[in-house]
């Protein structure tokens, strides 16, 4: 039994924590944005916020001590408990995190290439990752030609494909020959790495995952999330030119 769906969806519908909260990003945990010890982006091992995971019975006893009532669905719905309630992959990943994995990707390539505007460098990429799909006889998971404004327009600070989900999930294989061919750093195509990985993983097992499994993704997406951290704030950095990373919380875990 679940409830499953957008981050955003279910902290309006059942009034849970949302990631924008700023001193509670998570309704599993007490992960904060400003609270030193707490913060949401430390993903070591030793991080605070991994001594504060909620359980369904600490969760009521917290709402209680608060004065805050226990939303109704939980009340009604007998055996529905806090840990039924999860972020589908879909949301998380799809048409989340992948797509702005891709969004660097391609943008990364597109600015180091030498030659012509970005408009007509997106093109020649787009022409490869055709070429990539047909040479396998694949649909490509672009559904249309690649350009400048699907991955940064002017309102947007960093890159993210805009593309339906199941077509940003479809080219896990292309882009990891894409950051191969064009020398990305090891750290950007370590990240693509993992994230082949976790859909392999997903792909490959049924409804309940065996323990191997769940094992593995939760060592992936630690990783991940240590590197992609890394990433993003030596973009930041840089002023947004690119991602130049250092190992440091990658091997933190």
């Amino acid at each position: 039994m679940q409830i499953r769906g957008d981050c955003w969806f279910l902290a309006q519908i059942i009034y849970l924590p949302a990631h924008n909260n700023t001193h509670n990003s998570c309704w599993l945990c007490r992960a904060s944005r400003v609270h030193p010890g707490l913060l949401w982006h430390d993903f070591s091992r030793s991080a605070g916020w991994r001594k504060t995971l909620r359980t369904h019975r600490s969760w009521e006893h917290e709402l209680r001590s608060r004065g805050s009532m226990i939303p109704l669905i939980f009340q009604l719905v007998i055996g529905l408990t806090l840990s039924c309630v999860a972020i589908d992959v879909l949301h998380i990943l799809d048409l989340g995190v992948s797509a702005h994995v891709w969004g660097n990707l391609f943008w990364l390539i597109i600015k180091r290439r030498r030659g012509g505007t970005q408009e007509s460098r997106a093109k020649t990429l787009s022409s490869a990752i055709e070429t990539w799909h047909r040479d396998r006889n694949l649909s490509s998971g672009l559904r249309g030609p690649l350009t400048a404004q699907r991955l940064r327009n002017e309102k947007s600070k960093y890159p993210k494909l805009k593309a339906k989900g199941a077509s940003v999930r479809s080219l896990v294989p292309c882009d990891l020959d894409m950051a191969r061919a064009n020398d990305l750093g090891e750290h950007e195509i370590v990240v693509i790495q993992l994230l082949d990985e976790f859909y392999s993983i997903i792909n490959d097992q049924d409804l309940f995952l065996e323990d191997w499994a769940v094992t593995r993704i939760s060592e992936i997406t630690c990783m991940f999330c240590s590197i992609f951290t890394d990433l993003s704030r030596s973009a930041h950095d840089n002023n947004g030119r690119s991602w130049k990373s250092t190992p440091k919380l990658y091997y933190s875990c």
